[in-house]
C-alpha cells in the first residue's frame, strides 16, 4: 500500500477504505491471472459483512463514496446533482433500465461510462450496424448488447444506422421485452441501454426547445420509441465540469467498485421490495415498470441492506424515479395526442 504520509492524519474510515481496496484488487488481480472468472459469491460476503446492516447515515456516506470511486468531488455537487450523478449508475446496477441523458456539451456525460467498468460498451456516434449492436449472421457471433451488461450510444444527436428499419424495429422490440430475433436467431439479454445526446440549451441553463427531441434523428422522436425508454435524465441541471469538481479524497478503486455493481446487477429481492411497498398510478403498464426499476436501482445504490425507512424510499428512490419517468410522458402528451397529458402518482 505504500508508506503514508506521517504529516497525514489518516481517519479509521480511510484506512479501511484503502485495506478493503487493495485487499479486493490484489484478490482480482490474481483470480484475473489464472484466467477464471471473479469469485461472485466472494463479493456477495464482502458486501453483507462490510455494508452496515443499520446506519442511519449509511446513504449520504454510500453517497460520497460512490462519486468518490467515479473521480467526483461531492462537495462541488447540490444534494439535487449527486442524485443525477447516481442516476448515470443505474443502467450499469440494475437489469434492462433505458436511460436517455440530454444535455449541453462538457458535462461528462460518457466520462464515467468510459473510465468505470468493462462491463459498459461505449459506441460513439457515426453508423452502427446490425451486426455489432445485435448478433452477426455471418460469423454467428453475438453483438453488444448480449455480451455486456449495458451498452451506451453516444452522441445521438448524429448517430446513424446501416439498415435504420431494421435497426429501429429490432431495438424497440428489445427495449419492451428484453429480447429479439435476427435471422433465425432469438436472443435474450439483461442489459440496459443509454443513450447521451447533446441538445441546445438557453443563457438561462435550460433547454431552448419545451420538444427535447427535435434536434435529435428522425427516431428518436417517434413517440412509440419514446414511449420504451424509462427515464429522461436532465443533463441540463448539471453543471459544466471543471477542476475543481475532481475528488482528491480516499475512495474504492473503479474496478473494485465495477466488479461489485457487477454483483448487485444479479441480486435479487430489490424490484420485489419496491413493488411490495408502493403502488404506482397510472394507466400505463411502461410508466410502472419503469418506475419500478428505476427506483430498484437508486435502492441497490444507497440502501443494499433494505435497512430503509418509507421516507427515505419515498424521498431518495421513489420520488427520483418518479422524475426521471415523469419526463417522459409530459414528453409524449407534448408529442402526439394520443398521449394524454397526466401526472404519475404513487400510493403507499
Amino acid at each position: 500500500m505504500g508508506t503514508l504520509n506521517k504529516n497525514f492524519k489518516y481517519s479509521y474510515k480511510k484506512v479501511q477504505i484503502l485495506i478493503f481496496s487493495y485487499f479486493f484488487l490484489f484478490l482480482i488481480r490474481i483470480i484475473k491471472s489464472k484466467n477464471s472468472l471473479i469469485d461472485s459469491n466472494a463479493l456477495l460476503r464482502f458486501l453483507n459483512n462490510h455494508i452496515p446492516q443499520k446506519d442511519s447515515k449509511i446513504k449520504d456516506r454510500l453517497i460520497n463514496d460512490n462519486e468518490r470511486v467515479r473521480g467526483y468531488n461531492s462537495n462541488a455537487f447540490t444534494p439535487s446533482q449527486q442524485q443525477l450523478l447516481l442516476v448515470r449508475l443505474l443502467p450499469v446496477v440494475q437489469n434492462r433500465i433505458n436511460l436517455i441523458e440530454l444535455s449541453p456539451k462538457g458535462t461528462g456525460k460518457s466520462w464515467i461510462y468510459i473510465n468505470l467498468s468493462n462491463y459498459v460498451r461505449m459506441v460513439s456516434g457515426g453508423k452502427v450496424t446490425p451486426a455489432v449492436l445485435f448478433y452477426n449472421n455471418a460469423t454467428n457471433m453475438p453483438g453488444l448488447l448480449v455480451k455486456h451488461d449495458a451498452v451506451v450510444l453516444d452522441e445521438c444527436q448524429s448517430i446513424s444506422f446501416e439498415n435504420p428499419g431494421e435497426v429501429v424495429g429490432i431495438l424497440k422490440g428489445f427495449l419492451e421485452a428484453g429480447y429479439f430475433t435476427r435471422g433465425k436467431q432469438k436472443v435474450t439479454s439483461e442489459a440496459g441501454i443509454v443513450m447521451l445526446a447533446n441538445i441546445p440549451i438557453e443563457s438561462s441553463g435550460m433547454p431552448q426547445s419545451e420538444n427535447l427531441f427535435e434536434n435529435l434523428p428522425e427516431f428518436l422522436r417517434e413517440t412509440a420509441f419514446i414511449d420504451r425508454l424509462h427515464g429522461i435524465l436532465p443533463g441540463w441541471e448539471l453543471s459544466k465540469f471543471n477542476s475543481n469538481m475532481i475528488s482528491k479524497g480516499t475512495g474504492f478503486k473503479a474496478d473494485f467498485f465495477a466488479e461489485v455493481l457487477h454483483v448487485l446487477r444479479d441480486r435479487s429481492g430489490y424490484l420485489e421490495y419496491i413493488k411490495d411497498k408502493c403502488t404506482i398510478e397510472s394507466d400505463s403498464i411502461r410508466d410502472k415498470i419503469a418506475v419500478w426499476r428505476l427506483a430498484a436501482g437508486l435502492l441497490k445504490l444507497l440502501f443494499p441492506n433494505l435497512n430503509v425507512t418509507q421516507e427515505e424510499l419515498h424521498e431518495f428512490c421513489l420520488k427520483p424515479a418518479l422524475g426521471l419517468r415523469q419526463r417522459i410522458r409530459n414528453q409524449l402528451s407534448l408529442l402526439d395526442s394520443e398521449y394524454k397529458s397526466m401526472t404519475i402518482n404513487i400510493d403507499y
